[in-house]
């Protein structure tokens, strides 16, 4: 797999802008680069997109979560974004929780699950082994830097290299 082209993240001064770039990236689907080889991708186009988590939530909200879509395909995937308070909220680690929670973290793993054949439907639609799933997004994170996404931006690996941090003292 090869980075998408201007796969580097701007660290951008503005709290806005650094989340408008992540969802702008989950939309266009330029977090990584095309099919090449046998990947097993999902079949379908499953969408994805970003939104602010709503404000009254924000307080208690995490810094970003993921909702699969529809299994009827009538609504997408959903990428939110904590905008409470972007002083704590590293701008320097977005990118790597967006890669964690869209493409080809946890979007990609759902939609995988839901096309599943051979397992009953509970296994493919209804339950999430919350070990599996972090493990997936876990390792999209490691996956990213390997195939070079933060070779042009040293600072969002040092942000990836915090949200590890900060996981492993929960």
């Amino acid at each position: 797999m090869a980075p998408a082209s201007g796969a580097g993240w701007r660290v951008s001064a503005s709290r806005a802008g650094v989340a408008d770039e992540c969802v702008e990236r989950v939309e266009d689907g330029a977090l990584i680069g095309g099919r090449q080889g046998d990947e097993r991708l999902p079949a379908r186009e499953h969408g994805l997109i970003g939104r602010r988590i709503p404000e009254y939530t924000e307080s208690g909200a995490p810094g970003g979560y993921y909702n699969a879509p529809a299994l009827d395909g009538s609504r997408p995937g959903v990428y939110y974004i904590n905008m409470r308070d972007m002083n704590e909220l590293a701008k320097l680690s977005l990118p790597s929780l967006t890669y964690h929670e869209g493409i080809p973290g946890h979007h990609w793993q759902f939609a995988l699950q839901q096309e599943a054949e051979g397992i009953p439907f509970i296994r493919s639609a209804m339950m999430f082994f919350a070990a599996y799933s972090e493990g997936w997004a876990l390792y999209t994170e490691q996956l990213m830097d390997e195939i070079g996404v933060y070779a042009d931006n040293p600072i969002n690996r040092l942000g990836r290299s915090d949200g590890h941090a900060g996981q492993a003292v929960r």
